[in-house]
């Protein structure tokens, strides 16, 4: 496979997996994972909870505009100008990287924009503290809190809202007698390479000896490695995820880029390298 320069290499493993959606998806998405979860994307296997999210989003966005227009009439103008002030930033660190993204440096995504989120928290402080009467922010803040609450509960009694379990997608990938490479999502490579106890930076990018590539992806892969490497089994889990052995009956060495990792299963990847386990010696 052809050599990738490093930076090449850096960007198209960080900057592929996120550009998979567009630009704008992600950018009315965002909003909606600030006021709900970041867990499950949008759309979901399970729909209802996208219908969810987004409900809330607009619930809270509705409570936030009323209490701005109510601040514009009814408050005092400092506390008016200082709202608009800080809007503003809101707007401008919600809205720059948006620009950013679509003249090429593409990292647009909920968590790379925090700082706009904290900038609206302050904002919405300062409608909620000084629209009148004191009551109406006070019921505002309110429904907000409990909107939140509503939504850790049920988070936390959702599957889909939470983390994957990766202990058990660890345990449906298994081990193996020989050395491995394991291509995964990027967003499992930290976790998986913890509890299958692989080695993350021999993965892509370099030169690996192997006997077995696995491929563990969200749907069954067609871009299966080359020959002497050869199909052994495939399986889905209990997850939904698919796992897919190659094997040769020989060492081979394996240069996988970024890129081809990502196009093996569908989705920004990452590869894993993984040793069989060590044995004591009989005595």
């Amino acid at each position: 496979m052809r050599r990738t320069r490093p930076g090449i290499a850096a960007r198209e493993k960080y900057c592929k997996p996120i550009a998979m959606t567009s630009i704008l998806t992600r950018a009315w998405q965002t909003p909606v994972h600030f006021a709900t979860t970041v867990k499950p994307e949008i759309p979901s296997p399970q729909a209802w909870t996208a219908h969810l999210q987004i409900a809330a989003a607009m619930f809270a966005a509705a409570i936030l505009l009323a209490g701005a227009a109510a601040l514009a009439r009814r408050g005092e103008r400092r506390d008016g100008r200082g709202a608009r002030v800080v809007f503003a930033l809101a707007a401008a660190s919600f809205c720059l990287p948006i620009a950013v993204a679509f003249a090429g440096a593409d990292f647009l995504d909920a968590r790379n924009l925090i700082g706009a989120l904290l900038v609206l928290l302050v904002g919405a402080g300062i409608v909620f503290g000084a629209v009148r009467p004191r009551i109406a922010g006070t019921l505002a803040t309110a429904a907000i809190c409990a909107l939140f609450a509503g939504l850790l509960v049920v988070s936390a009694s959702t599957s889909a809202m939470q983390r994957p379990h990766y202990q058990g997608a660890a345990g449906s990938i298994g081990r193996s007698s020989v050395k491995r490479m394991v291509v995964v999502p990027r967003t499992s490579e930290p976790p998986l390479s913890y509890y299958l106890g692989a080695q993350r930076a021999d993965g892509v990018g370099r030169p690996v000896w192997v006997r077995e590539i696995e491929l563990y992806s969200s749907a069954p892969t067609h871009d299966a490695p080359q020959a002497p490497f050869r199909l052994v089994g495939e399986r889905s889990t209990q997850n939904g995820m698919w796992v897919s052995r190659y094997e040769s009956p020989r060492p081979v060495r394996v240069w996988l880029s970024p890129a081809h990792a990502t196009h093996m299963i569908g989705e920004g990847a990452g590869a894993l390298v993984t040793l069989p386990p060590i044995t004591a010696a009989a005595p």
